[in-house]
Formats: structure tokens, C-alpha cells, sequence
């Protein structure tokens, strides 16, 4: 941080995040139109709508009182034991790749083009999807390596081999994973495309017994083009409660010169229909994108959308579509206003994550890139600061001004040492870019998060580079990026993966500091809360979380993990999910897992 040019931006960001600080002003609940029926807690209090008494003198909490209301408290907690650590570790080199010794040894398939010596984007940018789950059910965290190979966790973080859904000596490759309960029965399901051929087949494998799947559903979309690096996305976006899904193609439409549109399908017991097209530039095309996330970014219970832009001079800037709820016939209102709100990124995004981190209450959103990640960090009135270089995501051998000085793909906000700031981890591999300027090796990365205490403003979070000193410079390309603790000591692990080689496992020592991790148990139709919202206060700080799936190559588990310093008790929790309903928490123990049930959870589960 002592580079001139840093303290500059340091500085930059300091006024701009108190420019917004003065314009944000004071949250209010049924201050403006529509914040008592919004299902949205305004002023953070976590009362809602009509129950919170700022609303009393609001039209729609006359008489009957508002029936969309979310039920407050009626969420239920437990706590697990704790975990001890027999030999706390402290220092920056905790985490020792022991991939091959833990039973991680298939090698990633490589695309088909590229193993016969092609040298294209679209040849090489692919394989290598993980995604960290609960697979067979048992509490402990699998990995899947796409959907041929599952790795099955004895609950230490060793693992054993077996087949997935596609059998192993299949030829081919699949560039995205995702595994979730899709219809309700508690049983993981798999979405994966598959292509073995010019066309890429996206199919749906529901369970149909633990680790068993029935035949695959394929999904086509309903024009004839080419998939290039597609991805999806879940989540409830026509507030039903169960979990849709958005298919991005990441392809190019000659007919336009730009993307495609986002494909939105609807969820009816785990089989996904067509519901609707979001077409965001009309004629003159859409957005080419790899990435997207569902993410309510103002707070108002609806799951909103973001598509990010792979190809700034193919198609259009990023979008975020504002969801507007549901109209009269159960479609969602989908409203694309990226360039109002300054989202608008003109980047080659390939991987996203959210967290706060200018302590607003607020999720923020990073975005990998061919260069260091662009964040769209939230400021006044729902608008968008653009920040990466003054918060120190930057390689720290090469300057951010020198291009490209990296490549990301996945990327995740974790706190490796439980010490209450969230660390950057980024997966790195070449692209047509920097291959075309004869770059062909770039390292993982991975940035350490603290406050900002040069400028005096310990709430938002900086940055520094410490991929060396954690032993995590990589060299291999790696596409797939996740985070889980795989041998339940509380401790966050890294598992990384690219084509030719086999994955990466980065096992990370417990230590003294406090953490807590947040399990969740869902009503039917969304077993496991994705897009559920947690604040955890501890230690005189609230940390902000949302529970994200697939995230364009890579997925991690359906739980949230927050360090949590030198505090010995986390004292408030609390958690809002998808359709409204809220649960709090206080005075919980720490170095535990603490389950989140739902009021209309199944008995089984």
C-alpha cells in the first residue's frame, strides 16, 4: 500500500464512499411509496412491512392488515457442538495442496479441439467445473469434477472415486456444474451441459435414490446456435419459491454483431419449460456473456439478475435486470437498467461473487476479468461504484496498469483465517488474449481482506496480494475455483481445477480465532435457502452474506461461513429468505455450525 498511485486511489475511494455515506443518509421503513408491502426490511430493524411500527400509519396496514407480510421469527435455530482446534496455527502459509494424497486424481478432461491442438478461446477455455456439495446427504462436504467424476467425503476430506451421472470413458467435456435440490425430495440433483460434438446438450439429472440418477431431461434452446463457454443460473425468479433457472450461451449472433438472450426457464417439480426471453438491446443484439447471478441487490425479497459482458466489442454491456415481482399471470417483471445504475461493465467477465464490502449492509459484486476483477461496489440510491485497483485487487508482481496482468475465472469471497475479513480468491488461466500476446502461464491468486485503517475508514474492506506467502501461486490453468471445509475443522479448504491436469486441494489449518458456519434447511420447494440473506453481529461488526449456487464454472456449498476474530459469541443472527420469511437469533455460541429451519421445512429433512 505504499506505492503512490495507490495511496491515491486509496484516497479516492475514501471520499467517494463518504460522498455516499451523506447522500445514503438514514434507511426508513414507510418513509417512501411502497416500502410497507415491499416484504423488504428498509430500515434494517428487522421488522417488516406492517409489522414494524414506522409503518402504522401506512394505507396497506389499515384493517386486515397486509397479507403479504412475512411471518417475523418464525424461522427456528440449532446449535452444533463445537469444534475444537487441538493446535492452533497462525500465519499467512496455511494452506498445503494435498490434492493426488486425498483421492483427487482424475485428470479434467480437455476440450476436444484443444487436445487436437487447437488454440481458439473456445478451444481451450473450458473443463474443469467443480462444484462442493452434500452430495450423498451425510453432512460432510463431496466434489464433483463435473458430471462424470464425484468425489465422496468420508468426512475427514479424503475422498472416493465414483461415476456420475455421464460414465467416465464418455468423450467429451462439460464447462459448468451445478448441484442442487431441484423438485424437492432432499436429494441433489445435477445440471450440466455436455458436448461431445459442434452442439453442446444441457441436461438436467434429477436423483433418484442417494448418489443414483435417473435419465437425463435435455434442455434445448429454441433457436440454432452454438453455445460458447454457456453457464446457468438459479434461483426463484417468479417468487413461487421453487428454483428456475436462467441458460446464458455465451455465443455470438452474426445477425446482430452482438449476444444472445438469456433463456428463463420455469421449475415445475425439477423440469424446467421456457417462460420467457430477456432481450436486452433488441435489434442491435444482447449481451455475450459466461457469467450471471441471482442476487437481490436492493433488498426487496425479489431475486434480480445479473448478465455480464465476456466480449466488449461483441454485443452489449453488462445488465441487471431489476425484478419487479410478478405480474397478473405469474411471469416476472424484469426491468434491464445496468446503465442507470452504473453496472454497465464492458469487460470480459467469466466468474462473480458478492459480499459487502463497504459496510452498508449491501452486497457488493466482483467480477473477474482479463486484467485485475472490476467490483460495482453500492453507494446512494442503488447506484454503482466501479473499484478495483483502490481496493487492492491487483496482482502485487505486476502492476495493474500493465496488461493483462491476469486472467480470472472463478472467483470467491472466503475468510481463510476466521479473522472477520473476507479474503479474494481468484481461479487464473490464459484466454485468447493472452495467449495471442504469448502468455502461457498465470497464477492463482489470492488477496488478503482487512480494514481500510490507512484512511480511517475500518468499515470498508481492502486488500493486499499474499498468493505467495499462502502457497497458492499455481502456474496450471484453472477455470473452477470452490471453498468448503472439507474436514469440518472449521476451517476453510480450496479446490481448483483446469484441463490436463488433476484437481487442486488446499487444506487449511484450524486456529484460535472464532467462526461460525450457517447450515440451512428449506421449505420443500427450496431444500437448501439458495438466495437466502444472513447477517451475523459479532464483535462489534455485521457481516452480510447471501447463498449463491453456480457461479459460471464453479459452485460451492449450501452453507455460509463467516469468521468471526476473537469474538466469543455471535450476538445477533439473522436470516431472511426467498418469499419473506425472517428468523433472528441472538446470543449464539461460536466454532459451531448453527442450522437455519425454515417454519414450512418437511419433517424429514
Amino acid at each position: 500500500m505504499s506505492s503512490g498511485w495507490r495511496e491515491a486511489a486509496l484516497r479516492a475511494l475514501l471520499v467517494v464512499c463518504c460522498v455516499l455515506a451523506a447522500c445514503v443518509g438514514e434507511r426508513w421503513e414507510g418513509q417512501y411509496g411502497g416500502e410497507c408491502d415491499d416484504a423488504a426490511d428498509n430500515d434494517l430493524d428487522t421488522l417488516f412491512d406492517c409489522m414494524d411500527p414506522d409503518c402504522a400509519g401506512a394505507p396497506t396496514c389499515q384493517g386486515a392488515g397486509d397479507e403479504d407480510v412475512p411471518s417475523a421469527g418464525a424461522s427456528s435455530f440449532s446449535e452444533g457442538a463445537e469444534v475444537p482446534c487441538a493446535e492452533p496455527f497462525s500465519g499467512l502459509d496455511r494452506l498445503s495442496e494435498e490434492g493426488a494424497a486425498r483421492g483427487l486424481t482424475e485428470m479434467v478432461r480437455q476440450n476436444i479441439a484443444a487436445a487436437e491442438g487447437g488454440d481458439g478461446a473456445a478451444d481451450a477455455a473450458q473443463g474443469g467445473p467443480l462444484a462442493a456439495q452434500d452430495l450423498d446427504g451425510d453432512g460432510d462436504i463431496d466434489l464433483a469434477q463435473g458430471p462424470r467424476v464425484l468425489y465422496i467425503n468420508d468426512g475427514t476430506g479424503h475422498f472416493s472415486l465414483i461415476e456420475g451421472p455421464q460414465p467416465i470413458s464418455s468423450e467429451g467435456y462439460s464447462g459448468f456444474l451445478a448441484a442442487q435440490d431441484l423438485n424437492g425430495d432432499g436429494l441433489v440433483d445435477l445440471v450440466a451441459p455436455w458436448q461431445a460434438s459442434e452442439q453442446a446438450v444441457l441436461n438436467v439429472w434429477l436423483s433418484d435414490g442417494v448418489l443414483s440418477y435417473g435419465a437425463a431431461q435435455q434442455i434445448s434452446v429454441d433457436m440454432g446456435w452454438d453455445g460458447v463457454n454457456p453457464t446457468i443460473a438459479l434461483g426463484d425468479v417468479d417468487g413461487d419459491g421453487d428454483l428456475d433457472l436462467a441458460y446464458i450461451t455465451g455465443g455470438w449472433d452474426s445477425s446482430t454483431g452482438g449476444g444472445f438472450p438469456t433463456h428463463i426457464y420455469e421449475n415445475e417439480d425439477g423440469y424446467f419449460s421456457p417462460m420467457m426471453q430477456l432481450n436486452s438491446g433488441g435489434a442491435a443484439g444482447n449481451v455475450s456473456s459466461q457469467v450471471a447471478l441471482f442476487s437481490d441487490r436492493d433488498g426487496d425479497g425479489d431475486a434480480d439478475l445479473f448478465v455480464g459482458n465476456d466480449w466488449p466489442n461483441i454485443g452489449l454491456p453488462s445488465a441487471f435486470w431489476r425484478n419487479e415481482g410478478a405480474d397478473a399471470g405469474g411471469t416476472p417483471v424484469l426491468v434491464e437498467d445496468g446503465q442507470s445504475v452504473y453496472a454497465d461493465l464492458d469487460m470480459l467477465a467469466m466468474g462473480i461473487d458478492g459480499v459487502d464490502l463497504n459496510g452498508d449492509l449491501l452486497i457488493d459484486y466482483c467480477i473477474t476479468d482479463v486484467g485485475p476483477p472490476i467490483c460495482l461496489v453500492s453507494g446512494a440510491d442503488g447506484l454503482y461504484v466501479q473499484q478495483n485497483v483502490a481496493l487492492g485487487l491487483y496482482p502485487q508482481d505486476m502492476p495493474a496498469e500493465i496488461f493483462p496482468s491476469t486472467v480470472g475465472w472463478s472467483l470467491d469471497f472466503v475468510d481463510l483465517d476466521n479473522d472477520g475479513w473476507v479474503e479474494a480468491l481468484q481461479a487464473s488461466a490464459p484466454d485468447s488474449v493472452a495467449r495471442g500476446m504469448g502468455i502461457s502461464e498465470l497464477a492463482d491468486l489470492v488477496w488478503k481482506g482487512g480494514p481500510d485503517l490507512e484512511n480511517n475508514n475500518p468499515d470498508v474492506t481492502v486488500f493486499d496480494d499474499v498468493t505467495v506467502e499462502m502457497n497458492f501461486a499455481n502456474l496450471e490453468p484453472n477455470y473452477s475455483l470452490v471453498t468448503a471445509d472439507f474436514d469440518g475443522n472449521g476451517w476453510v479448504d480450496v479446490a481448483t481445477a483446469g484441463p490436463g491436469h488433476t484437481p487442486n486441494l488446499y487444506m487449511n489449518r484450524c486456529g484460535a480465532e472464532s467462526w461460525v458456519e450457517i447450515d440451512f434447511i428449506g421449505p420443500a420447494e427450496n431444500t437448501e435457502g439458495l438466495g437466502v440473506w444472513v447477517e451475523v453481529e459479532a464483535g462489534g461488526r455485521t457481516q452480510v452474506r447471501e447463498l449463491y449456487g453456480l457461479r459460471a464454472t464453479g459452485q460451492g456449498p449450501s452453507r455460509l461461513h463467516f469468521g468471526l476474530g476473537s469474538a466469543e459469541s455471535v450476538d445477533r443472527l439473522f436470516v431472511r429468505w426467498p418469499g419473506g420469511e425472517v428468523g433472528t437469533a441472538t446470543g449464539l455460541g461460536v466454532r459451531r455450525t448453527i442450522t437455519a429451519t425454515h417454519s414450512r421445512a418437511a419433517p424429514s429433512q
